[in-house]
């Protein structure tokens, strides 16, 4: 089964990281990650893309449960 991790994220550039690793490390090769800024004005962009296999997404102003 693939699973699908969708991670929002504003101003968390101190927690990405931190956050796709772990994910990554209990993940199978076919499970996606998909991170969702809501308008970071921090970098956690620039962490993100390091990954290639999380892909981003940018939705500023967007709530979670949108």
């Amino acid at each position: 089964m693939n699973i699908t991790f969708v991670i929002p994220v504003l101003n968390g550039e101190q927690y990405i990281r931190q956050c796709i690793e772990s994910i990554l490390s209990e993940a199978d090769g076919n499970d996606e990650i998909i991170v969702v800024d809501n308008g970071s004005t921090d970098s956690p962009v620039h962490i993100v893309e390091t990954f290639d296999r999380a892909l981003l997404r940018s939705r500023p102003g967007l709530t979670v449960s949108a």
